[in-house]
């Protein structure tokens, strides 16, 4: 496997996880609002964090890959849909 494949993979694995991570706090959102539960509705506060660095993961690791491989095409466009 070339190493722009696997920079490529790795990335789609890391945007899979922020996704489900992001669902679950949208998922928890609903609820601490619909139940007016206080607790919940900080627990979805304190794990924004977790999503900020996620995002922060995901950028920097697709800068790296913009930089050292220079994707084309596809991947390039791929790169790019990710970092917006």
């Amino acid at each position: 496997m070339r190493h722009l494949e696997q920079e490529l993979k790795e990335l789609r694995q890391d945007l899979i996880e922020m996704w489900n991570l992001v669902i679950s706090q949208v998922t928890s959102a609903g609820e601490a609002i619909t139940s007016f539960d206080k607790e919940l509705a900080m627990q979805v506060s304190i794990r924004e964090k977790k999503v900020d660095v996620f995002e922060l993961k995901i950028d920097n690791h697709c800068e790296n890959i913009i930089a050292l491989n220079q994707p084309v095409a596809v991947d390039l466009r791929f790169v790019l849909a990710v970092l917006k």
